[in-house]
């Protein structure tokens, strides 16, 4: 035994050492000696060292025919069935990484080997799981399975299985669901045909499943379990259907009279209660839980699939439970006593048991949460019971909360951090207590960094004080110019300046602005809140004479960022002169010549633009600033200029500001990141002009945040008519064949907005496509236009990384229709709500599920009712971080999906149509499959023409691309619109260069 391990550790680490095939097949020679078991294990890591060594189909098939298949029929010891179920997961996932042309080349080869395995191989079962393993479906294997099921032998179930796994021809569907049902139905081994009815199963299927599940002894504790999870899986594929899930939900808890023991298996797992849409599912759960007092853990169990829970109607039962408190309590009220950094079952319990409170939402909700942080021991869980708190304010501040606003605490020493989040959740939570006492208590806050007052702080100061100010008004302001007097901490009198001018443009008292103009003088005060002082008053459109003096007298006298923000805010008044005055200058030139030295890139960019808003001469400079200076110089440049209403200057100016933007985008590209900011004030300051530029000849090699900036502001684009929509769509079509899913969602979701039969039209193009890495990228086209036909026929691609992709693309456009119920429920709820609308336990479930499945774009919407809605501070908090969650979890996800990296490259031609005897002028925006340049159907284009309506309505079918250089080529006219635009389908070699 130790032999065979020393010989199988040496041949591992000779193997990790490999560089060639010739080296691993002289390691594969050696590794026959080993026992099956090490020989099988080995073999696992042969297999992922072969694709990380050579990228060609022909030489990794081969490999495969000569070590690995032989192997996996030798008759197999009990020991290790295991190691060869390994094995199999490894050649499967192995497969399913690589890129889809190399994949498909060793598919092919390999599909050769298992189909005379299948037709003369004594072990057709075995056959059969490394047909399951390799993944693609081949036409003869498809028509070996069915003679096999139709023959109803020994071979029937694991054939059914295996069909089922690889898919099908649509046009056989209804057959295989006919030959499941009576296997299922009459079959003495039906419990292994389970997993065939929990992916292709009808409603019929699982009615029947529970009929025979019905029929066990108890003892066979498979088929019960198993059962279950097929039953939920069918159920979530009909989630419209009421009357089915109701049905099933009956059913369901009739098995569980039966046999009591399958309530462990809906505590075990998120895939049965959840996927089951009906409002009976949380009401069940919630008594269940109370049924279970052996311990803590199987209420938590049971809790937490309740809070799993994501449909409407199911959160709609949430209503449904009677005594949220009495099942909340337990774990709730129980101190976790835990005092490390570490997560503990127990914190886990009381947390859950929080948000249940919160779904159930009684009245009682705030004092119920404010006595569970009182009595918890963990700094961490007292934060989160509290932000939890903040959504159900009461009306007076706790005694508590009151300590941890004021305690004296620094955030610089990272052994601090959990006491931190908590002070920081007490914040946030005063400020939901509408009370002056709150507010006085808030603006002698005690948390800082480095003396500095934290955002928290003065986010939580403005919010309370802007709720009170109609209520109280002198109390605030009291309470608020108070923050500025000289015996208060430093901390104090820099977030009173930050609240104050904050508060200036909707609250412009006398007071507050004499005492502003007093921060500005005063150098007693920090350098930052002085500046925040200045920019605030230069806001001021009345007494403009007053502001100047002031100015002028701080650019004389100061130094530093206070003398440049009072230069930039004088310039913003439009007392240009003032300021050359002021610097000493005879010219304007001369003034900003001198002051490019002193002034940091920030400050520059914003004096620049205050220049260029009163006069012509700057403008040149304003150009070359944006085409030379740094990046942060740039920025402020341009969001100055757009404040100074750049939106509304002639159109030759704008076309040549945005045209300066565009040439520093590609100066800075090479060793630098193209900045997405950019990208967005080229299109915020004229959207038309930026959308002609040729952007199809530069995105191709920058990061992705940058495209994916630039699929979004193209997007809006094409919600426009004219030539600027057809340009924006011609730019979005290549976008959605990008390689990374940050990218393609913007640009698929501008499309179906703008013009869906374009969607659809390229997503019919790609699915014919014989590289499967195109057809995977069609299957995203179901994420936004559901399961349509085209559906049924990716759901059964013969490539199973094509088919995986169908199928969570699918669930995708469920998640995403969910999601937008939500939303909308949230957005009728703030309409139909008064200015102090309170938090509701269905209301706060439906968040929660919107963290959970929500999309970047439902993000985006949440953060824009933040901005449009005048709510409580409880409540924007909470929105806020349910976006913040939503995007954070996006982001997690794996950006670039197995088998598309690099799926197109991308060109933009301009030329000919040749249809019907006419030359229509078209530009093309073509893609084609990398490597496989000169294969049917590889390739197609997008052509946009302002002559379109020599096309349109004409039976023109095939037709001719001729651009200039290039060999003409064929194609098919798939989709046609009206507004100028098509899709061409390639049906020839690619319109390669002419190269004499």
């Amino acid at each position: 035994m130790e032999d065979n391990q020393t010989v199988l550790d040496d041949l591992g680490a000779r193997l990790r050492q490999a560089t060639n095939v010739r080296e691993l097949d002289e390691l594969m020679s050696k590794s026959e000696a080993l026992p099956l078991g090490d020989r099988l294990s080995f073999d696992r890591l042969a297999v992922q060292t072969l694709f990380s060594l050579i990228s060609e189909p022909e030489p990794i098939a081969s490999f495969i025919q000569r070590w690995i298949l032989p192997l996996a029929f030798v008759e197999t010891p009990v020991e290790a069935r295991t190691e060869r179920s390994l094995f199999r997961q490894v050649l499967a996932s192995t497969l399913d990484s690589t890129e889809g042309r190399v994949r498909l080349g060793i598919i092919k080869q390999l599909t050769l080997e298992l189909r005379r395995a299948l037709e003369d191989s004594q072990d057709f079962t075995t056959a059969c799981f490394l047909v399951d393993a390799v993944g693609f479906r081949d036409p003869e294997i498809e028509k070996y399975l069915f003679n096999a099921i139709e023959s109803g032998g020994d071979h029937s179930i694991v054939a059914l299985n295996t069909l089922c796994s690889l898919g099908m021809d649509p046009s056989l569907e209804d057959s295989f669901s006919e030959l499941l049902l009576t296997h299922v139905q009459h079959g003495d081994k039906w419990e292994r045909l389970l997993f065939s009815v929990q992916e292709r199963g009808t409603a019929a299927h699982a009615l029947v499943v529970m009929d025979r599940m019905e029929t066990c002894d108890g003892k066979q504790f498979y088929p019960l379990d198993i059962g279950l999870t097929a039953i939920a899986s069918v159920a979530s594929r009909h989630p419209e259907d009421e009357e089915f899930q109701d049905k099933i939900w009956e059913r369901i808890l009739h098995l569980l009279e039966l046999f009591p023991g399958l309530v462990t298996v809906l505590q075990r797992g998120s895939n049965i209660a959840p996927r089951i849409n009906t409002r009976r599912i949380i009401p069940w759960l919630m008594t269940a839980s109370q049924r279970e007092p052996s311990t803590a853990y199987s209420r938590y169990a049971i809790l937490v699939r309740a809070l799993e829970t994501t449909g409407p109607r199911q959160l709609a039962g949430w209503t449904d439970v009677q005594d949220g408190l009495a099942l909340a309590s337990p774990d709730l009220m129980r101190d976790t006593e835990a005092r490390g950094r570490w997560t503990t079952t127990e914190m886990r319990q009381k947390e859950t048991a929080a948000r249940i409170l919160a779904c159930c939402a009684p009245e009682s909700t705030s004092k119920v949460l404010m006595l569970a942080a009182e009595g918890e021991t963990n700094t961490f869980v007292r934060a989160n019971l509290l932000k939890l708190a903040s959504l159900y304010p009461s009306s007076e501040l706790s005694p508590m909360v009151r300590e941890l606003v004021l305690a004296e605490r620094q955030t610089a020493k990272s052994s601090e951090t959990v006491s931190a989040s908590e002070l920081l959740e007490a914040t946030r939570y005063a400020a939901t207590v509408a009370s002056v006492d709150s507010l006085r208590t808030l603006t002698h806050f005690g948390l800082s960094s480095n003396e500095s007052p934290l955002l928290t702080s003065i986010d939580a100061i403005y919010l309370l004080a802007r709720q009170l100010r109609k209520e109280d008004p002198d109390a605030v302001a009291t309470e608020l110019l108070a923050m500025l007097d000289a015996s208060r901490p430093q901390r104090h009198r820099n977030a009173g300046v930050a609240v104050i001018a904050a508060l200036l443009p909707i609250w412009t008292l006398s007071s507050f602005k004499k005492a502003l103009f007093q921060v500005c003088r005063d150098s007693e005060f920090a350098e930052h809140s002085r500046l925040t002082a200045i920019r605030a008053v230069s806001r001021l459109m009345e007494d403009k004479s007053q502001i100047r003096e002031l100015l002028a007298k701080l650019v004389g006298s100061e130094t530093g960022k206070i003398k440049w923000q009072s230069a930039i805010s004088l310039a913003t008044v439009g007392a240009i002169e003032l300021v050359v005055q002021e610097l000493g200058s005879a010219t304007v030139k001369d003034a900003l010549t001198s002051a490019r030295d002193e002034f940091d890139d920030e400050s520059w960019g914003e004096l620049v633009a205050a220049f260029d808003a009163h006069d012509d001469g700057v403008r040149p400079l304003t150009l070359k600033t944006i085409f030379e200076d740094d990046i942060d110089a740039v920025y402020a440049l341009l969001d100055s200029l757009l404040q100074r209403g750049a939106r509304t200057w002639d159109s030759h100016r704008r076309r040549g500001l945005v045209t300066h933007i565009y040439r520093r985008i590609l100066k800075d590209f090479g060793p630098f990141r193209v900045e997405p900011f950019l990208i967005t004030f080229a299109f915020q300051i004229d959207a038309e002009s930026a959308i002609k530029l040729p952007w199809n000849e530069a995105w191709s090699d920058w990061d992705e945040e940058a495209v994916a900036t630039l699929a979004r502001e193209a997007g809006e684009v094409a919600l426009t008519t004219g030539e600027v929509k057809r340009q924006a769509l011609a730019l979005l079509v290549p976008l959605m064949l990008h390689s990374s899913t940050v990218v393609r969602e913007p640009a698929f979701s501008a499309i179906v907005r703008a013009d869906i039969a374009l969607l659809e039209a390229n997503a019919q193009t790609w699915a014919k496509a014989d590289d499967p890495s195109v057809r995977a990228i069609a299957c995203e086209s179901l994420r936004w236009s559901g399961p349509t036909a085209l559906a049924k026929v990716l759901l059964n691609d013969a490539d199973r990384v094509v088919r995986h992709r169908a199928r969570d693309a699918c669930a995708s456009f469920s998640e995403e229709a969910t999601a937008n119920a939500h939303l909308l429920f949230l957005d009728e709820w703030a309409r139909t709500s008064d200015d102090s609308p309170r938090m509701t336990g269905e209301l706060y479930a439906r968040g929660e599920a919107l963290a959970r499945i929500g999309s970047i774009s439902v993000a985006r919407e949440l953060r824009s009712m933040i901005l449009s809605r005048n709510w409580p501070a409880g409540i924007v908090t909470w929105i806020g971080t349910l976006a913040t969650r939503i995007i954070e979890r996006e982001r997690g996800k794996s950006k670039r999906v197995a088998g598309s990296e690099q799926v197109v490259i991308m060109e933009k031609l301009v030329g000919h149509l040749l249809v019907n005897n006419k030359r229509l002028p078209c530009s093309f925006s073509l893609w084609q499959s990398r490597e496989a340049l000169k294969e049917t159907r590889s390739w197609g284009a997008v052509a946009s023409s302002d002559s379109w309506d020599l096309l349109v309505g004409t039976d023109a079918g095939f037709v001719v691309i001729a651009a200039k250089g290039r060999r003409q080529a064929k194609a098919l006219v798939t989709y046609a619109s009206s507004e100028g635009y098509a899709i061409l389908s390639g049906s020839g070699p690619y319109p390669e260069q002419i190269r004499i």
